[in-house]
């Protein structure tokens, strides 16, 4: 049944023709909006403003029809107005298939929480859709599932009766934001404020947001997957000029922060649910909230420090979308499913990336079997990876050093993603669980080398370091290697000194510093915090109380050296406060001798934070004697204005090394609407960082014992029996 709302238009528009043309509009589910429409006055068309700006020729000047639902709508309708509770409900599903059948647009209006919301339109070749912000209103809402729970026992009726939802000023806002925002749609659509955004209306207060709406990836109507293909994967450096010759970003922080703060964060409808800021006595810090897109495992977390809270939020908020896109593919589609010997010739070799190492653990029952280690459930890698490359996973080769036995188990196929190849120079398959490690049974290590940047050099550029950085601290502590100590107090950059001096004097802790810089020349550093210090001259620290925070560790790696150091220092003193808190000596006595239970980052913090575990870290002091090293002595960075130009020498760096730099684009809408790119780096060979001791993956690195003779430290890693037993100490993940 249909019912005409409207009053006559004393001033109608008229067409070409001469005739009276009036945009006819249904509207479904809501009594007091149709007495809201009821109580407005037509007023006459818009015409051009003085200003000469143009104004849609309807105005509110448009034929309303209520319809009891969508199916009653008659065909003349030219949009349609739709009005559920919070739940949404079978109307709003009826009128997206009639405004699909007969290719219009339409406007949902949400009632419930003390708001109305309205929007997005739906328009046809538009992405942003109503099902998009239901589904990111759902990600970011605390508890969208209790309320749809009772809006499923209870019914929505009680949560749009009027007054009580609406109260009469409300309506009558409502009323006229919708007709308006439906002149606008017919007659001058990208004028629209409800176009991949949504108005939300305090029902109390009056108060009126617009919240954008970025495509959700499983949005059934806007998500387009691109299909993988090698085409895609192939990487073209264009020119990016840095902002600097010294800086390595392309964009001010100033300038990216603004965009996506303003693209990405929205608590009903953004990307990111919010960003939240913290002090401690050494650094401003950040911590981005992040939904994992309704697939119900929680949200992530990216964490960002530095001095000013602006430049903590935007590493915050980088660090979140990085996890995000590279957690699962959200812009493309894969292709390809096979074996690895099916594709050989254009296939990156599984073993390269690293086995799990499979350690007997003395009094452990099932040691293979599959292993919790916190937001990622790594599974037995072994028989998974050395399937795919057709090896026997029950081999044990005695070197590390030794290739991966010959072919014994039958091929096991799986899904392939492209990336591109640096070596090689074209695309590459690479197993998709190496890339995406929420995509199942086959996924790698923790995501190191997922990096966001505002042009493709500048993300390749940041993964590749982190990269780096966990490589060189890896590699350090599997080989025990009695690395370079460096001065602090020796340092041109104060802040190092200011900050190291903080953390003495406000928690009680030294900071140490060290030079794992490897055999590609970039500048990396592990550092050490150690409680009250009772050695000098280059003897191990020994923590005084027992019960405290023994010893916390962090790592750095840049093309400037003291800007590694720096980044180091930063994220360490960030951390020690809420380490400091937390720790549980009883629960770090409890993995002393017992290092299956080390399954979280958290895990492997918590380990080193007891004294008697500092004897593990021996090694770092055990080197000839030696004054202490400034940073930045070894192999130079030459200075470039282009950042393309940065990435060709630290790709160039490793390819002479004998290492392959293998880019995965991870970019989707979501970064692409904020202007970003996103990548994951893959440089098979080294040293992969695994949290949860029984999932660590050493089986086929050569490098843990040729780049020690390399770099002159004595081979400490000549086999497995060699390589250090315990669990490393890196604590972020």
């Amino acid at each position: 049944m249909t019912d005409l709302l409207s009053r006559p238009d004393p001033h109608p528009a008229a067409s070409p023709n001469g005739s009276v043309e009036r945009p006819v509009i249904a509207l479904t589910g809501a009594d007091w909006l149709s007495a809201a429409l009821r109580e407005m006055t037509p007023a006459r068309p818009h015409r051009a403003t003085d200003t000469g700006a143009p104004r849609p020729p309807h105005g509110d000047a448009v034929t309303w029809i209520c319809a009891s639902e969508p199916d009653h709508i008659p065909i003349r309708c030219h949009a349609l107005v739709v009005v559920t509770g919070f739940a949404g409900g079978p109307q709003r599903e009826q009128a997206r298939r009639w405004a699909a059948r007969h290719g219009l647009p339409w406007l949902p209006l949400r009632v419930g929480g003390g708001a109305v919301l309205i929007g997005p339109a739906a328009v046809p070749g538009t992405a942003g859709c109503p099902n998009c912000a239901e589904l990111r209103h759902r990600d970011n809402h605390a508890d969208v599932d209790g309320h749809q729970a009772l809006c499923a026992r209870f019914g929505d009726t009680p949560a749009v009766r009027f007054p009580a939802a609406v109260n009469p000023f409300a309506a009558r806002i409502v009323a006229a934001l919708v007709t308006d925002e439906m002149s606008r749609l017919l007659t001058a659509p990208r004028t629209a404020r409800t176009r991949a955004a949504l108005l939300r209306l305090a029902t109390e207060t009056g108060l009126v947001s617009r919240h954008r709406v970025v495509a959700h990836p499983l949005c059934g109507d806007c998500a387009q997957p691109v299909p993988d293909g090698p085409e895609q994967a192939r990487v073209v450096l264009a020119p990016a000029r840095k902002t600097s010759p010294e800086a390595f970003h392309t964009t001010p922080a100033a300038e990216l922060a603004a965009r996506v703060q303003r693209t990405c964060v929205d608590p009903l409808t953004g990307v990111v649910a919010g960003v939240d800021t913290w002090l401690t006595p050494t650094a401003a810090g950040a911590t981005a909230r992040v939904p994992r897109a309704g697939d119900g495992r929680g949200g992530l977390l990216g964490h960002g420090t530095a001095g000013d809270f602006r430049s903590a939020r935007l590493a915050a908020l980088l660090r979140a979308l990085e996890r995000l896109t590279g957690a699962r593919p959200r812009g493309r589609r894969a292709q390809v499913y096979a074996s690895y010997r099916e594709i050989a010739d254009h296939a990156v070799d599984p073993t390269t990336l690293a086995l799990l190492h499979r350690t007997p653990v003395a009094g452990r029952a099932g040691a293979d079997r599959a292993v919790d280690v916190g937001e990622t459930a790594v599974l037995d890698l072994v028989p998974a990876l050395a399937m795919l490359a057709d090896a026997d996973p029950d081999a044990e080769p005695a070197d590390l050093a030794a290739p991966v036995g010959p072919p014994t188990a039958a091929p096991q196929p799986t899904t392939w993603v492209w990336g591109y190849s640096f070596g090689r120079g074209e695309p590459v398959l690479v197993p998709e669980g190496c890339v995406y490690p929420d995509t199942g049974a086959q996924g790698g290590p923790e995501a190191v080398g997922c990096a966001v940047g505002a042009c493709l050099a500048e993300a390749v550029l940041r993964g590749l370091l982190t990269v780096a950085e966990r490589d060189a601290f890896l590699l350090t502590w599997y080989a025990r290697l009695a690395v370079p100590q460096l001065a602090l107090d020796a340092v041109s950059d104060r802040r190092i000194t200011l900050l190291a001096e903080q953390v003495r004097h406000e928690f009680g802790y030294r900071v140490h510093a060290f030079d794992t810089t490897l055999e590609q020349g970039v500048p990396s550093c592990w550092v050490l915090a150690v409680r009250d210090e009772a050695a000098a001259g280059g003897s191990a620290p020994r923590a005084r109380s027992r019960s405290q925070l023994a010893a916390l560790c962090a790592a750095g790696a840049h093309p400037v050296p003291e800007r590694a150091l720096l980044r180091a220092v930063r994220e360490l003193s960030a951390a020690l406060p809420g380490s400091i808190q937390r720790h549980d000596h009883r629960a770090a006595a409890a993995l002393l001798d017992a290092p299956e239970l080390v399954r979280t980052a958290e895990d492997h913090r918590l380990l080193y934070g007891h004294p008697d575990a500092l004897r593990r870290l021996d090694f770092l002091w055990q080197g000839p004697a030696r004054p202490p090293a400034r940073p930045g002595q070894r192999r130079p960075w030459p200075a470039h204005s282009d950042i393309a130009h940065d990435l060709v020498e630290l790709v160039g760096r490793y390819l002479a090394s004998g290492l392959d730099v293998i880019v995965v684009d991870q970019t989707g809408d979501e970064l692409r609407a904020a202007g970003l790119t996103g990548v994951r780096v893959l440089v098979p060979g080294t040293v992969p960082l695994t949290f949860g001791h029984p999932a660590r993956q050493l089986l086929g690195l050569p490098r843990l014992h040729t780049v020690p003779r390399l770099l002159g430290h004595p081979d400490r890693a000549g086999s497995a029996g060699e390589i250090n037993p315990h669990p490393h100490p890196y604590p972020f993940g």
